[in-house]
């Protein structure tokens, strides 16, 4: 099939789609979604078509039909065995136009641990989710664990008024226990106290933390 016919077959689906009445710019702009509709039935055309590469390339990073990026990640490695997990998940984070730090999940789940740090360091990840991936690597990935929840702590500290005291208590407990098992606690230690000067008006968050490396028999720097 060639691309001609790829794309007149996307414009008489657009315009099947497309509300009726084109002055009615509010109805127009409000159907949004009719762009991704459109993306997902040219990538289903070239893929049928056996155009692989171009459906992947073209338009499978850029229509996400699933309701997360992990689940839309994992989508593609289905549909794509082709491609390697790991360079699918680096075409997404350059192409899919989504921020960075919403593939963390995505990168740690294909053990692409280097990538899925820096996707946390890039923005605001839920320190939730923070939590149970450093709980899960704190053997395995132990430098990997408490540098993430060195970021859960910096994370916890935008929204200081209303955090959870468990939420400081379980980062801080995996930054000690993930830094002892990688043999640097020092550093993890100066990590921590840079995160907490970026707030100093956040005082409930630095008393928990000395609170609780006082009850791990840590002395603190602080």
């Amino acid at each position: 099939m060639k691309s001609e016919t790829v794309f007149a077959a996307a414009n008489c689906h657009a315009q099947s789609i497309l509300p009726d009445d084109d002055g009615d710019a509010d109805r127009f702009h409000a159907y949004r979604p009719g762009v991704l509709e459109i993306q997902r039935f040219c990538e289903q055309t070239l893929y049928d078509a056996g155009r692989r590469r171009e459906a992947y390339e073209q338009y499978s990073l850029t229509a996400q039909a699933d309701s997360t990026y992990l689940n839309h990640f994992r989508s593609l490695v289905r549909r794509y065995p082709e491609f390697e997990p790991g360079d699918i998940l680096m075409d997404l984070i350059e192409k899919s136009g989504q921020p960075k730090h919403a593939w963390f999940s995505s990168a740690r789940k294909c053990e692409l641990y280097d990538m899925a740090l820096q996707c946390a360091e890039s923005g605001p990840v839920n320190p939730s989710t923070l939590a149970i991936a450093a709980r899960d690597m704190l053997q395995s990935h132990p430098n990997f664990a408490w540098r993430i929840s060195v970021l859960a702590v910096k994370y916890l500290l935008v929204d200081y008024v209303d955090v959870s005291e468990l939420d400081v208590i379980t980062a801080v407990r995996h930054i000690v226990q993930g830094a002892r098992n990688a043999g640097n606690l020092d550093e993890a230690l100066d990590a921590l106290c840079q995160v907490l000067d970026l707030r100093k008006k956040a005082q409930k968050i630095p008393r928990i933390v000395r609170e609780e490396l006082r009850r791990l028999g840590v002395s603190s720097p602080m």
